[in-house]
C-alpha cells in the first residue's frame, strides 16, 4: 500500500482545525465551556510499551442542559485519573479549585486552585484540563495556570503547541484535539497534522505498541452531513507517513475506534439502523463485521486480559451498560448496568472505563461497576 509524506508546513497551512468534539451527538445537550482530558501517570507511561491494553487518554465534556444564573452556586464535576484515583472540580466565573482521592474516596485532599476562591457568576470563561493525576491546567479569567502537584502550587504559563512531524516517545493523544498529544509528565503539547486525505475532522489515537491510527468522520459540523464514508489510517513511524486502511462502508453517525495493537483494532457504527461492529487483525488490509447488540456506545477499551469492554448509553433510562467480549468482539455479554444523575460524564484510560455524574464515580476493567465515595462538601 502507498505510504503519504507528513508535512507539518503544508498541513498547517491548508488544513482548518475541526471544532472541538461534544458529546451533544449523543447526549443532545449544549457544550458548556470546561474540557478535561484525562490521561494515566508517569507509571502508566513506563508500562506503555509492554502492555496489550488500549488507548491511554480520552477527553470528556460535561453537557449541561442549563447554565446557572448568577450568583448561584458553583458547578460541580468529577472525573476518575486512575483506577483508584478520582478528581472532583468547583469552579465558577472567577476560581477552579480541585480535589483529589487516590484511595476510591477513602480520604479526599482539600480544594485547592490558582486564585482565591469567592462567590461568583455564570462560568462563561473559565475552563480546566486534566492531564494527568497531577497535572492539571485551569483557565480563570483569561489567564492559564498549570500544576504538576495537584493542585499545591500553580505558575502562570501560556499554551505553547510544538508542531513536529514525529511525536516524541511517551506523548499520548490530547483528549479528542485533532492531531494533538501532550507530555504527561511536563505538559508539553505537540501537533501533529491529521492523516491524508486532509478532511479536517480526524481523530487520532496511539496504541500501546506505539502505532497510530486516525479515523474519521469525527466532530464535523452540524453542515456536514452525519452519513459518510468511514475512513481508517495507520502510522508506523510516528506520524511521519500514513497507510491507508481497507475500504468501509458508508455509516449512519460518526464511528469509535479502538485500536488495540499495531494489528488489530474495533471500528464501532451503524449502517441503516444496525450497530455494527468491524474488526481488523492484519493492520487493517481487511475488516471482518457482524451485528452489535446495542443501540449506542459511547466508549470503549481493551482490558489487561485482553477483552473488549464496551459501554452504552441509554438515554432514556439514564444507565450506562457494559458490553464484553472474550473472543475479538464476534460474541458479547452484557455486563451491569448503572444509572447516572444529573449531566453524565465518561471515559477510558488504560484498559478502565468511567463514568460520573453529580460527583458520583465509577470504574469497571472486567465488565463490573465500581463506585468510589463521592466527596462530601
Amino acid at each position: 500500500m502507498p505510504r503519504y509524506p507528513f508535512d507539518a508546513a503544508t498541513v498547517a497551512e491548508t488544513v482548518v482545525q475541526p471544532p472541538l468534539a461534544d458529546l451533544a451527538e449523543r447526549a443532545g445537550r449544549r457544550v458548556r465551556r470546561r474540557r478535561a482530558a484525562v490521561s494515566v501517570t508517569a507509571l502508566g507511561v513506563a508500562m506503555f510499551m509492554t502492555l496489550t491494553a488500549v488507548p491511554l487518554v480520552r477527553t470528556w465534556w460535561n453537557l449541561p442542559s442549563h447554565s446557572p444564573a448568577a450568583g448561584a452556586g458553583p458547578l460541580v464535576a468529577s472525573a476518575v485519573l486512575a483506577r483508584k484515583t478520582v478528581v472532583t472540580v468547583r469552579y465558577n466565573q472567577c476560581a477552579v479549585q480541585f480535589s483529589i482521592t487516590r484511595n476510591s474516596g477513602d480520604t479526599w485532599s482539600s480544594y485547592r486552585g490558582p486564585v482565591r476562591w469567592r462567590t461568583c457568576g455564570t462560568p462563561t470563561t473559565t475552563s480546566y484540563e486534566l492531564l494527568g493525576p497531577d497535572l492539571y491546567v485551569a483557565v480563570v479569567q483569561g489567564v492559564r495556570y498549570l500544576t504538576r502537584d495537584a493542585g499545591e502550587n500553580w505558575e502562570k504559563q501560556a499554551e505553547k503547541i510544538a508542531d513536529v512531524a514525529v511525536l516524541p516517545l511517551g506523548a499520548i493523544p490530547r483528549g479528542d484535539q485533532a492531531g494533538q498529544f501532550v507530555d504527561p509528565v511536563t505538559g508539553a503539547i505537540y501537533r501533529i497534522g491529521p492523516p491524508l486525505p486532509l478532511l479536517g475532522f480526524w481523530s487520532i489515537r496511539r496504541a500501546p505498541d506505539g502505532v497510530l491510527w486516525g479515523w474519521a468522520p469525527h466532530g464535523a459540523p452540524e453542515a456536514v452531513h452525519p452519513t459518510a464514508q468511514a475512513a481508517v489510517v495507520r502510522s508506523d513511524d510516528g506520524g511521519r507517513s500514513w497507510l491507508p486502511t481497507a475500504r468501509l462502508p458508508v455509516l449512519d453517525n460518526n464511528p469509535i475506534l479502538v485500536p488495540a495493537s499495531g494489528r488489530e483494532a474495533y471500528l464501532l457504527g451503524s449502517r441503516a439502523g444496525r450497530s455494527l461492529l468491524y474488526r481488523t487483525d492484519d493492520g487493517g488490509q481487511s475488516w471482518t463485521s457482524n451485528d452489535a447488540p446495542w443501540a449506542d456506545v459511547v466508549v470503549g477499551t481493551v482490558t489487561y486480559g485482553g477483552y473488549l469492554l464496551l459501554c452504552e448509553w441509554r438515554t432514556e433510562d439514564r444507565d450506562f451498560v457494559l458490553w464484553r467480549s472474550n473472543d475479538g468482539g464476534r460474541t458479547f455479554q452484557q455486563g451491569e448496568a448503572i444509572s447516572v444523575s444529573g449531566t453524565p460524564d465518561f471515559g477510558e484510560l488504560d484498559g478502565l472505563l468511567w463514568v460520573a455524574g453529580e460527583g458520583r464515580t465509577a470504574t469497571s476493567v472486567d465488565g463490573n461497576w465500581t463506585v468510589a465515595r463521592p466527596r462530601q462538601g
